[in-house]
């Protein structure tokens, strides 16, 4: 036994253990060997495929072994660096919007997982941290330093597909979570609403209510932002009137939501300084803000140029 041990050590380097649940509940263990030039974690050798938990704990406590859903450096593992991988270091790391509720990271963990096919469930976990993030396979102590991972070309092209992917997952999510959502979004990301505007106070509580977002826009004009998720919510109009009693007369109210009724347009034309805007998703998945009067030009003209048929099923 003792023989066919050193002989299996000498042939592989470390081993890759796989457990699929829904494949009987097994391990699959894959081999590297000692005499590749290069190992490539995907492309072990299958050695051992068994339920027994015996053999698995002989088998990490012989060679050096890696979980598939286990954090590691696959620089050093592509590089057979078996002491370091043995080590205890850090890695590099990108973080995310932190507005989103448990339930809906999950669906982004899965989402990030179909999107960069380099990723393993291991770099998005710590998405369930509290200030969530994806980790990136690479550790700061060997392989990469800090000037390297900042001009790391490789890593910032990375950055910008997670941060699209989370762009058009967030604004998904607008359109099916409440408004409370949509005002921690917004609040974030003022600048969608209008160029050059900031945050200044979210549920600013006044007298008789609470204001959702208050801004100042690139003018430093005050902005009372009312926000509704439904096309048809009729206190947006007392609010917008009210709200800005409160703040001031020189004070811009926008309200922002997916449409409106041809009742609640009306009322608000009779509102002085207030603005309508909708939210809605660009061509590319991303969430967009519109004045309302600008969106409907677009689509007037849009129906301008389709043929019956097509003005037909575009009404549909």
């Amino acid at each position: 036994m003792k023989d066919k041990l050193e002989m299996m050590k000498s042939i592989y380097g470390a081993m890759k253990i796989d457990y699929r649940h829904n494949e009987g509940k097994r391990y699959f263990v894959y081999g590297f060997k000692n005499d590749e030039d290069e190992w490539d974690f995907d492309n072990g050798e299958l050695l051992v495929v068994t339920e027994d938990e015996d053999t698995i704990k002989y088998i990490k406590k012989h060679f050096h072994t890696i979980n598939t859903n286990e954090l590691f450096c696959e620089n050093c593992f592509k590089h057979k660096k078996v002491a370091q991988l043995e080590a205890e270091v850090k890695y590099w790391c990108k973080y995310v919007w932190n507005g989103f509720p448990k339930d809906a990271l999950i669906q982004l963990q899965n989402r990030l997982l179909t999107s960069l096919k380099k990723l393993r469930w291991s770099n998005v976990n710590p998405l369930n941290s509290e200030e969530p993030y994806v980790i990136y396979s690479i550790c700061s102590k060997f392989c990469m330093t800090r000037d390297e991972f900042l001009q790391s070309e490789f890593c910032r092209e990375y950055e910008e597909c997670i941060d699209l992917t989370v762009k058009q997952f967030a604004a998904e999510w607008v359109f099916e979570s409440d408004e409370e959502f949509l005002e921690h979004y917004l609040a974030d990301h003022i600048e969608l609403i209008e160029e050059g505007m900031i945050l200044m106070e979210r549920q600013k509580r006044v007298d008789g209510g609470i204001i959702d977002i208050l801004a100042k826009d690139s003018n430093d004009k005050l902005c009372v932002i009312e926000l509704k998720t439904t096309k048809n919510d009729k206190n947006i109009v007392w609010q917008s009137a009210y709200y800005q009693s409160e703040i001031g007369e020189d004070t811009r109210v926008i309200t922002i939501a997916p449409g409106y009724s041809q009742t609640l347009i009306k009322a608000l034309e009779n509102v002085r300084n207030t603005e309508l805007k909708i939210y809605k998703l660009n061509d590319e998945g991303y969430l967009r803000i519109d004045n309302y009067e600008d969106n409907v030009v677009k689509i007037l003209e849009k129906l301008d140029s389709l043929s019956p048929e097509e003005e037909a099923e575009e009404a549909s």
